[in-house]
């Protein structure tokens, strides 16, 4: 079953997500290696609490005008390895 937002990665066009959509259709060794890699660094995220972190009123954005936050640390991290990093 396909994920609305799973759709969305693969069907907007110009997405730079496409590339990566099709290259895991046509490896799911791929797609397990990458999703292992990804869980991996999700457990070693540290949280961030007090005045260092914030709950999102919209989790694909940054409370208030900030220009620089957590969205910016995950989209960095995320291209350095050719994954999808879009927010």
């Amino acid at each position: 079953m396909v994920d609305l937002s799973d759709q969305e990665l693969f069907s907007t066009t110009g997405a730079d997500t496409i590339a990566i959509v099709n290259s895991f259709i046509n490896n799911q060794t791929l797609f397990f290696e990458n999703f292992v890699s990804s869980m991996i660094k999700m457990g070693n995220l540290g949280v961030l609490t007090g005045t260092q972190g914030e709950i999102r009123t919209q989790c694909n954005a940054v409370n208030g005008n900030s220009s620089s936050g957590l969205a910016s640390v995950v989209t960095n991290e995320s291209s350095e390895d050719g994954l999808a990093s879009s927010f």
